[in-house]
């Protein structure tokens, strides 16, 4: 039986490229500064663009309390 591992990248990771593609940031990129492989990337941003329009009146903020 083959089991391939799938890696489970951390939510902050997954956050710093989603904040660089909204900068302008294009996936190869967000790829090569973060060292994930550019399919797993574009993965990423085409999850969240697809869900980017069911979250109407929601409010994202990001930054430090303090």
């Amino acid at each position: 039986m083959l089991s391939l591992v799938r890696r489970a990248d951390a939510a902050e990771v997954v956050g710093i490229g989603l904040e660089l593609a909204a900068g302008g940031w294009g996936s190869r990129r967000i790829a090569d500064f973060l060292g994930r492989p550019v399919t797993t990337v574009r993965g990423w941003l085409r999850c969240f663009s697809g869900r980017a329009g069911q979250a109407r009146g929601v409010h994202l903020f990001a930054g430090r309390a303090g």
